[in-house]
């Protein structure tokens, strides 16, 4: 499992690579948001808005 809040490196659609925050991870699937929209959605009380990718595309977990 992947530490929730952590930053990980994420190979998105079209190959692109993407760095962002865990919000959680159920099975097979992280959730995601990028680090302004967590800083966000903390200040206002709300969970922040993801987007789940499959665990085979995170490439790093520093």
């Amino acid at each position: 499992m992947i530490e929730l809040g952590k930053k990980v490196k994420l190979r998105a659609y079209g190959g692109q690579e993407i760095v962002r925050l865990v919000v959680d991870q159920k099975n097979e699937t992280v959730y995601v948001c990028t680090e302004n929209e967590y800083k966000k959605a903390r200040q206002e009380r709300r969970e922040p808005i993801c987007v789940g990718f499959n665990i085979k595309y995170v490439l790093n977990s520093d």
